[in-house]
């Protein structure tokens, strides 16, 4: 297999109370700062459990979004190719194909990885341990649900894709847009 690069965008987001403890950091390209209500690859909490929060970029060169039904440990009958796994996976071109040219692409040098990575072992080297929270391209992750993530080029807020074609049950938008509204993001204060 060949690496390559991908022009996977950058993502910067806004941190959620409810997942820290203490006083919320951001990372500021290696120079931490408490947070001054500026967007950043990566924010973390020294009190408590140590906490780093950042963005995972896909690992799949053509998966873009994924979705467990729910229930990640259920029995998902439609799905063939990986034998009943509950996860819905849906490619950015939309096609059935699970990564059409099979390229692993260099994501250890993405800047939302580099950031994480970065974030993680400074957290690690003041607490001595850390925890990751992703922020990953899930249809319930809450923060892509609330608007907090957008594209640090273009400040264009990431939304859940209006149509949910999954690579091996085809169109599924009606039981997403079922299952948003029957389990609403109301974040903690």
């Amino acid at each position: 297999m060949t690496k390559t690069k991908l022009k996977v965008p950058v993502y910067e987001f806004r941190p959620l109370r409810e997942d820290f403890y203490g006083e919320i950091f951001r990372w500021n390209n290696g120079k931490p700062v408490k947070d001054d209500d500026q967007y950043d690859l990566a924010f973390f909490s020294l009190a408590g459990p140590p906490i780093v929060v950042s963005v995972e970029v896909p690992y799949r060169n053509n998966i873009i979004w994924a979705w467990d039904g729910g229930n990640w440990g259920r029995y998902e009958p439609r799905h063939k190719f990986v034998e009943g796994n509950a996860w819905h996976y849906m490619t950015r071109d939309g096609t059935p194909d699970w990564d059409k040219s099979n390229v692993i692409w260099d994501r250890d040098s993405h800047p939302n990885e580099v950031a994480q990575s970065k974030a993680m072992n400074y957290v690690t080297s003041e607490r001595g341990c850390a925890n990751g929270h992703p922020i990953d391209f899930h249809i319930d992750n809450k923060y892509i649900r609330l608007g907090l993530m957008r594209r640090a080029d273009t400040k264009e807020v990431v939304k859940i894709p209006e149509k949910f074609i999954c690579i091996e049950c085809g169109d599924i938008t009606d039981e997403v847009q079922t299952w948003l509204k029957e389990h609403p993001i109301k974040p903690r204060k």
